[in-house]
């Protein structure tokens, strides 16, 4: 009888060791993601920022490109945190163009891209995946996009900004950009 006490107190310890290091993978895994998706983020910024100040596509009264073309970039940014298959980049129209953030920052439905662009404000943010708290989701949108919100339902908005250097032509186009644009 002692023998089984024992091989079933080796087995529990074993099955705790197991959980603890598939918890430990999945939170490494999450963590990737996460980096990765700040990069893309952050190449995607870079990006509209080039095309600023080189006039290198069609831009707006304040200097930003209209659109995000996929056909930029030989590997187009991608947010890792959101299902593959949706629209790339949301192109925020005129009368969201105060917006720092888009009006739903996470991603609720299919229809959401993972990407929100403001060509008012030359504002790219990344949208999270649907979490079980919104403390959760506001921690992770706010260090994603390098930003403070207290709660992703806060309304925040701004004036527009220019671009870095440089005044395009007004064109009033606003569309959204996926990952099989062309430039």
């Amino acid at each position: 009888m002692r023998w089984v006490l024992d091989a079933i107190a080796v087995l529990t310890l074993i099955g705790l060791v197991a959980a603890v290091m598939m918890h430990q993978r999945t939170v490494a895994g999450r963590e990737a993601l996460v980096e990765r998706t700040i990069t893309d983020l952050r190449r995607l910024e870079l990006e509209i920022k080039y095309r600023a100040v080189t006039q290198g596509t069609e831009l707006n009264e304040l200097g930003w490109p209209v659109t995000v073309s996929a056909g930029w970039f030989e590997d187009p940014p991608r947010n890792r945190l959101v299902t593959a298959g949706r629209v790339w980049v949301e192109v925020a129209g005129e009368a969201d163009a105060n917006l720092l953030h888009p009006t739903v920052r996470m991603t609720v439905d299919d229809n959401l891209a993972g990407f929100w662009y403001n060509p008012f404000q030359g504002i790219v943010r990344a949208r999270v995946p649907v979490m079980v708290s919104d403390s959760d989701a506001t921690a992770l949108y706010n260090r994603i996009n390098g930003t403070s919100l207290g709660s992703l339902l806060e309304v925040e908005s701004g004036e527009p900004r220019r671009a870095p250097t440089g005044l395009g032509k007004a064109t009033g186009r606003v569309q959204t950009a996926d990952a099989d644009d062309s430039p």
